[in-house]
């Protein structure tokens, strides 16, 4: 379940165990969700954005950095190591949004290897449901339509 604002952003995620609700993960802001901090307030994912673009420069996943590539709609088709310049996992997308991901080898992949949440439209992708978040609503690849109305 989501702990939302106002305006419909996500500010959290919280879970239940044993009848006591507790935050899993808390979602930050600059404009646009650009990370993620777990229950103890530790840095999960940081997506670190562009001076100029809508586009990040940098993933920052469970404390390794990825470099993305981005196609002309400003879908993430790839990451690479900085440090060995090589691509570690890279996407495909339908005109709609369903997504196939590969490793490093070109091999099919049920779930991102490196955790990478940021895929289809530069959104995160929620690994549970396969909705993408944009900001004030869900679309769901697999329905091609949006599942909420707009605010």
């Amino acid at each position: 379940m989501f702990i939302s604002d106002a305006l419909g952003r996500r500010l959290a995620r919280h879970c239940t165990k044993n009848n006591k609700i507790f935050i899993r993960n808390s979602f930050f802001f600059d404009g646009q969700e650009i990370g993620t901090l777990d229950y103890d307030g530790e840095l999960v994912e940081l997506k670190i954005p562009s001076l100029q673009d809508g586009e990040s420069v940098a993933f920052e996943i469970k404390d390794s950095v990825y470099l993305p590539n981005y196609d002309l709609q400003g879908n993430v088709v790839s990451l690479a190591d900085p440090s060995t310049k090589q691509v570690v996992e890279s996407y495909r997308y339908s005109a709609f949004g369903v997504e196939t991901i590969f490793d490093a080898d070109g091999v099919i992949q049920a779930t991102s290897r490196v955790n990478n949440p940021w895929r289809y439209a530069g959104n995160r992708v929620d690994s549970r449901t396969g909705l993408v978040h944009f900001t004030y609503r869900d679309y769901d690849p697999q329905l091609k339509r949006w599942i909420q109305p707009p605010k």
